[in-house]
């Protein structure tokens, strides 16, 4: 990865990684409650199950996926500092539960944002194909906004017994739409077009698999805190 970005650094191509989860809508909207100040996000806590490790066959193969974490929590990792900023730290524990290899994880992460935000993600592969298979909730000054999967936002604020919540429903869009290929596609296509900056761009993609790398690092030494630099 460190060879790809030095290349397209010096090319100048256009290079774009598939984080798609930037262009979901319902995380669109999570992050601009956390951009206007309506939800501070003091806690984040994440939810990224798989139901098997079965298919595809490669899923369980770490010598090709690179391991579990590169299967989907990249994404995880890649949509937390998309809407909280830069990691400062990293901490991570897993164990091999149903297969030979890790297959359920924990891990920790401090920002360096204003809000000092503390994370935890839960990642595990063995969960069957319970709904939702994605769940972001983030926890701000009497205020919370809960996601599930791509379909739904619900933001709550306010100090009384009955608060003010809002739901935003996402049912409604195309497949194409809500999983955010068509945002993705339509701006790198412009991007190859216009010579634009592409919107994820190979510093996104060199970061977040740094991010992977400090969790398996972290692992490695049973837990040890680990400083993203």
């Amino acid at each position: 990865m460190e060879k790809l970005a030095e290349v397209v650094e010096k090319t100048g191509l256009i290079y774009q990684i598939g984080f798609n989860r930037r262009f979901w809508p319902v995380y669109k909207k999570l992050k601009s409650l956390v951009e206007t100040g309506k939800l501070k996000s003091y806690v984040v806590d994440i939810k990224m199950v798989r139901g098997e490790m079965e298919r595809p066959p490669w899923t369980k193969l770490s010598e090709v996926s690179g391991g579990f974490l590169y299967d989907s929590m990249i994404h995880i990792l890649d949509l937390s500092k998309w809407i909280l900023g830069k990691p400062e730290t990293i901490r991570c524990v897993a164990r091999k539960n149903v297969y030979p290899h890790f297959d359920g994880f924990v891990a920790l992460i401090e920002f360096l944002n204003e809000e000092k935000t503390i994370e935890s993600i839960t990642s595990v592969g063995h969960a069957s194909w319970v709904y939702p298979f994605e769940r972001v909730e983030v926890y701000g000054d009497h205020s919370s906004a809960i996601t599930e999967e791509n379909f739904k936002l619900t933001f709550s604020h306010g100090k009384g017994d009955i608060p003010n919540v809002e739901v935003y429903q996402f049912t409604k869009l195309p497949e194409h739409v809500a999983w955010g290929f068509k945002e993705e596609d339509d701006l790198f296509i412009e991007a190859v077009a216009k010579g634009l900056k592409p919107a994820v761009t190979v510093i996104d993609a060199y970061d977040s698999v740094k991010l992977v790398e400090s969790c398996y690092q972290s692992l490695e030494h049973s837990g040890r805190v680990v400083t993203f630099a």
